[in-house]
């Protein structure tokens, strides 16, 4: 008979892991490996992050993503990468293996990756969710919660998180479940490198909990990404951009090349686009989600979100995660929650 998700045997450290396999984790872990989408930040959420052997990002894509500066390794930095590029799907097994974690627990895995990743390693794996790859929907991410709360033995911290999540997102969604649907794109970090466009995820969480979905992106995709090209941009109109501010820098070289068809957008025109926290792949984090959707409120209902102060919220949503300020800990330079403006000499931000 199928055990079920986190069933733990009595008097041993055993328990069945999101994929349904029979794992035994180890008594005293000092040595730890986390793969996939959030999974750092699952390892941080339980106080385990200071254990870490290996990055799960090849570079530091998100300066925000250490919200606790004593919660990760002093050489967290300079760890290896347990993926050779962010456009990597797959581990870096040597990597991993030279490393020598105990435990390796991995997030956003289908079962062969993490069969595989098993079978290629000589540590301990734990999946703490089965999902398509990169990818992490209100389901999967309920479940690695309770099942870190297994692994690392802090079920009541990791359940109020959960009911914490689940608290706030009926919160936001039935906030704006009576709101019209507007033509919004989100620019994230990309899943392949396009010249002429952009990958766009198949959802974003944090724009479903506004009632809206992103152009081009379709929940019944075969794939966890999809592709759009500017012109196919251009012709959605788009009212509202959220850049993922790590896109930034992406996007000054995209407007220079096409300041045309960027002007021609609702959106660009009325000063209607907005930096944002990163939000997929190796970026994710659960309280970023939450963030996010509020930000995206203030902007696009005023009328519902307008005595919202996002600093207040943020710092209250990461306390729930990490017991620290969002803003006690995110430098003043990065370039987050902003308005952007487009002129002829190219993208500032809006004083």
């Amino acid at each position: 008979m199928a055990l079920p998700f986190g069933f733990s045997y009595a008097d041993t450290n055993k328990f069945i892991d999101a994929c349904g396999r029979e794992v035994l984790i180890p008594e005293e872990l000092t040595r730890l490996s986390a793969v996939g989408p959030a999974s750092s930040a699952l390892a941080e959420y339980t106080d385990y992050a200071y254990w870490l052997v290996t990055r799960d990002i090849p570079a530091s894509i998100d300066k925000t993503r250490k919200t606790c500066s004593c919660a990760y390794p002093d050489n967290y930095d300079i760890l290896a990468p347990v993926f050779r590029s962010y456009l990597s799907f797959t581990p870096d097994y040597q990597a991993i293996n030279d490393a020598k974690p105990e435990l390796i627990i991995t997030t956003g895995l289908n079962n062969r990756q993490v069969e595989k990743l098993a079978s290629s390693v000589n540590s301990t794996v734990a999946a703490l969710n089965c999902s398509e790859t990169g990818y992490l929907n209100y389901e999967s991410i309920m479940q690695s919660l309770r099942l870190a709360g297994v692994v690392f033995d802090d079920r009541k911290n990791m359940q109020d998180i959960a009911n914490f999540m689940a608290r706030t997102r009926k919160e936001l969604i039935d906030r704006t479940r009576d709101t019209e649907k507007k033509r919004v794109f989100i620019l994230s970090q990309q899943y392949k490198d396009l010249k002429d466009g952009y990958t766009v995820e198949k959802c974003y969480i944090y724009l479903r909990y506004m009632n809206q979905r992103c152009i081009g992106s379709s929940t019944t995709a075969q794939t966890s990404y999809l592709d759009i090209t500017f012109k196919e941009l251009a012709e959605h109109q788009p009212e509202y951009i959220f850049v993922e501010y790590t896109m930034l820098e992406r996007l000054k070289q995209d407007y220079a090349a096409n300041k045309e068809l960027f002007r021609s957008l609702p959106a660009v025109k009325n000063g209607k686009v907005f930096t944002i926290l990163p939000y997929n792949r190796y970026s994710a984090r659960y309280e970023n989600l939450l963030i996010n959707s509020y930000y995206i409120g203030t902007a696009m209902y005023p009328d519902l979100f307008g005595a919202e102060n996002i600093t207040t919220r943020a710092d209250d949503i990461s306390r729930e995660f990490t017991g620290s300020g969002f803003f006690e800990n995110v430098p003043q330079t990065i370039p987050v929650f902003k308005n952007l403006i487009f002129s002829e000499k190219g993208i500032t931000i809006k004083k």
